[in-house]
């Protein structure tokens, strides 16, 4: 079987800014939200979060984990440091509290964070799919409701009796990794 020429080799992809917006609406775009189409970093939204659900006390504790999610962003991973927070965050919350304030704090914060140029290009296209380091669970209002993203592939939130255990769930869940809207 004959391998099919690049246009671009991998080293030499280019960058958002050479990317043109026209005629892109048979294309399908995937995006990673932290680093591309957010300018900032993701631990003041799970400041948010944490603040709205649990209070001065929640907030306390995930300012607590920050430097323990440094070091494992520094020496592990950044899955292993939104691990961390993840578990400060949410641990014992209410599940529908964290969506309640996903829906009402988080859009304003994320828009005024979005990288314009990879917005240009991402509005662009007809279907859209953003990836994410942070809880799907915590991005999927604003990326579908403001942003019209067909899919959101992110990290899921185990629960048990509508409480957040703070723990990653194992295994596919139910709507991620589907071909929905593709």
């Amino acid at each position: 079987m004959r391998a099919r020429k690049q246009k671009y080799p991998a080293d030499k992809l280019p960058t958002i800014y050479q990317c043109g917006d026209e005629n892109r609406q048979n294309h399908t775009a995937a995006a990673d939200m932290d680093g591309a189409l957010l300018l900032g970093s993701s631990f003041p939204y799970f400041g948010l979060i944490a603040f709205d659900v649990g209070g001065i006390p929640c907030l306390f504790l995930l300012l607590l984990a920050a430097p323990v999610a440094a070091i494992m962003r520094r020496l592990v991973s950044e899955s292993s440091a939104v691990k961390v927070l993840i578990f400060a965050a949410f641990a014992g919350a209410r599940v529908s509290a964290i969506k309640s304030a996903a829906s009402a704090v988080l859009p304003k914060h994320y828009a005024e964070e979005l990288h314009p140029e990879t917005w240009r290009v991402l509005s662009s296209c007809g279907r859209k799919c953003v990836l994410t380091a942070s809880p799907r669970i915590m991005v999927e209002p604003f990326l579908k409701e403001y942003l019209g993203v067909d899919v959101v592939l992110g990290t899921e939130i185990a629960s048990f009796k509508g409480y957040a255990t703070g723990l990653e769930a194992r295994g596919l869940q139910k709507g991620c990794c589907s071909s929905e809207g593709f």
